[in-house]
């Protein structure tokens, strides 16, 4: 942006992605990375920490020029707790060609 150290960009949300269905606050983004606009559905919602990101959305985001690395870190730390919140252990018992116990766990 002009002379700042800072830089707008935006992100398409596909339901891929780890923050698809998040809170922005579960995000654990730093301080300096802020969400400024949503474009969901030809409107403009403006991001707050409870509001969930959607599949279909597209995020802007103001941020330091030096944070690009620190962003994609925050998106990979954000993929491994949706992964550990998904899927938890199986525990099941098998007799007899019958299956006993909680085959999945989902968070």
């Amino acid at each position: 942006m002009g002379k700042t150290d800072s830089e707008f960009n935006h992100i398409a949300i596909d339901r891929h992605m780890p923050i698809a269905g998040m809170q922005i606050a579960q995000m654990g983004l730093p301080g300096d990375i802020l969400f400024t606009a949503i474009i969901r559905n030809k409107s403009i919602v403006t991001p707050h920490g409870n509001t969930v990101i959607e599949p279909g959305d597209t995020v802007y985001v103001l941020s330091p020029k030096s944070k690009q690395d620190e962003m994609r870190a925050s998106s990979a730390a954000v993929k491994e707790r949706r992964r550990n919140q998904i899927f938890q252990p199986c525990n099941f018992i098998c007799r007899n060609g019958v299956i006993y116990g909680n085959i999945a766990a989902f968070g």
